[in-house]
């Protein structure tokens, strides 16, 4: 095989072109199973966060309701979710009864007076911004409720997580 144009001088090693597309093929075959099996589990991390969320906020409703019986926290407003549920004051979980240590991202600034749903202008519940998109409500039997308002929202006045994590 002298004569031969395919042979191999002695000490040059090394991969084809071949060898290297069909390698980068099973690598990107292999990069794409990765993104979508891994592509789902965002969108759920988001919905347990909310449902963490809610469920710390109705703790600490009924531990306010337990702390002062027959009074759930103040009322700032009410929201039409399946039927009319009272805006309260996340405010009042956190300062002073602590029973929550800050006011969660999912509040939203209602209107800039002192008694919104959360207050920039009070203690720990600066962390709320205007663009949160969740108005926290509760009933009568101190269950909590949510509502978007944000124009990207699937579903105004809608209690639940929404698709939209703020």
């Amino acid at each position: 095989m002298k004569g031969s144009a395919v042979q191999r001088r002695k000490g040059k090693h090394g991969f084809t072109l071949i060898e290297l597309l069909i390698v980068m093929l099973i690598l990107a075959i292999l990069a794409g199973v990765v993104v979508m099996s891994v592509g789902g589990v965002f969108e759920s991390a988001k919905e347990r966060a909310y449902e963490t969320l809610r469920d710390q906020i109705q703790n600490a409703v009924i531990a306010y309701e337990t702390e002062r019986p027959n009074e759930l926290p103040p009322e700032v407003g009410t929201v039409n979710i399946s039927g009319n549920k009272i805006i309260f004051d996340i405010c009042s979980l956190t300062l002073p009864t602590g029973l929550l240590r800050t006011a969660p991202d999912g509040c939203i600034l209602i209107n800039g007076s002192s008694n919104d749903n959360c207050d920039s202008t009070i203690g720990n519940c600066s962390g709320c911004l205007a663009t949160s998109h969740y108005i926290w409500a509760y009933d009568l039997k101190g269950n909590i409720y949510s509502t978007c308002v944000g124009s990207d929202c699937k579903a105004n006045n809608a209690d639940g997580y929404q698709g939209i994590w703020p």
